[in-house]
């Protein structure tokens, strides 16, 4: 029994650490810094819990109904990947390009907080294939939902605690390092479509 409660927790661990290091809370940071900047202090601790909530439930559905609803609708890991990075570029540029206050304002704020924070950046391709996997054996759906709600528990402290962070920079270099960032994502959408393509390629003829 001792064994067995042992291979549980080592387990978990493995999961625990797995799925932490895929989200990378902390490396999201300045990502959602990229996108709040503009949004007050209250604003931006909204929008960050809305998204985790957000992410967490497509996490938990994709842990649930992940194999069965990409095998009904034949639809591979890699179509999420190429449509993701789609999803990614797009909004991103868009920001680069235009970012107004006014255009993240109203409604625009609860899109966000959904496309692109909530999905693709945390729950994207690889946190949903993570989840997938750690909800089957030698794992199982129990360790997998446990998972899945701490670390998103520990995504929210990061992220809002991470406003600090960036507040302390001060406004000019925050600004900058917001525009960065959204090349940044822009690149890490052009990646995530290039690894679609790449998984394609792979595939037997």
């Amino acid at each position: 029994m001792s064994l067995e409660l042992t291979a549980e927790v080592e387990r978990f661990t493995k999961a625990f650490i797995l799925l932490f290091v895929i989200l990378d809370s902390v490396g999201n940071i300045p990502v959602f810094h990229a996108f709040l900047e503009s949004f007050s202090s209250e604003r931006r601790r909204k929008i960050i819990r809305e998204s985790v909530v957000a992410a967490t439930a497509v996490l938990v559905f994709f842990a649930m109904l992940g194999n069965i609803m990409f095998s009904f609708l034949g639809i591979r890991l890699y179509d999420f990947y190429v449509a993701s990075g789609m999803v990614l570029v797009a909004i991103s540029l868009k920001y680069i390009l235009v970012g107004e206050e006014s255009e993240l304002r109203g409604e625009k704020a609860e899109e966000i907080s959904v496309f692109p924070l909530a999905t693709p950046l945390l729950a994207g391709p690889g946190s949903i294939s993570t989840v997938i996997i750690i909800s089957n054996p030698p794992y199982n759906i129990l360790i997998c939902i446990l998972v899945i709600l701490l670390n998103a528990v520990l995504a929210y402290v990061i992220l809002v605690n991470g406003e600090r962070i960036m507040a302390s920079i001060g406004r000019t270099p925050s600004k900058l390092i917001a525009k960065i960032f959204n090349l940044i994502i822009v690149a890490f959408g052009i990646v995530m479509i290039r690894n679609g393509l790449e998984g394609f390629l792979q595939l037997p003829g």
